[in-house]
């Protein structure tokens, strides 16, 4: 499988050159797995897109105060009913 890289889409998304060369070892170990783990950097998060953006609207102290609530309280879901 050739992983080269792929001419731009016109997105402002690049495929990320510097991973060609080191990723020869993932390669040869399972190449369907490292054409995955290089085909998800060229894709979105929706929602973490949205999470993101609701994190910007807020302001970093709330923003981190909601990340490590989740990260601490991460079989709860209760703890994060009233985050945007």
């Amino acid at each position: 499988m050739h992983l080269a890289p792929e001419p731009s889409r016109g997105d402002g998304l690049e495929f990320p050159t510097g991973n060609s060369d080191g990723n020869a070892p993932a390669r040869a170990l399972s190449p369907g797995l490292a054409a995955n783990d290089l085909a998800h950097t060229r894709i979105g998060d929706p929602i973490a897109d949205a999470m993101m953006e609701a994190f910007e609207s807020i302001g970093p102290r709330e923003s981190w105060r909601i990340a490590q609530g989740a990260m601490v309280n991460e079989d709860d879901e209760s703890a994060l009913k009233a985050t945007p």
